[in-house]
């Protein structure tokens, strides 16, 4: 019972730690990538892909969701 009530707040500390690490360089990310500067150049398109996947929920919904990848090559 002592070591729980020890561990317990030390243990949820480190995750939420994790969980505000994670969503911080997530918008540090994002903000970086948002006053990039946004490049026109020449490219062709090398390779396409699609990928399928059946997402099931109880036994009465099925959802397909279709993922597009595209492979651009630059001078």
């Amino acid at each position: 019972d002592m070591l729980f009530s020890i561990l317990f707040p030390i243990l949820f500390l480190v995750v939420l730690g994790m969980i505000l690490y994670t969503i911080i360089g997530n918008i540090s990310t994002w903000n970086k990538n948002n006053h990039s500067p946004r490049l026109t150049v020449p490219a062709t398109v090398v390779a396409k892909r699609t990928e399928v996947s059946h997402h099931h929920t109880d036994n009465t919904m099925a959802h397909t969701f279709t993922t597009y990848y595209v492979t651009f090559q630059v001078e």
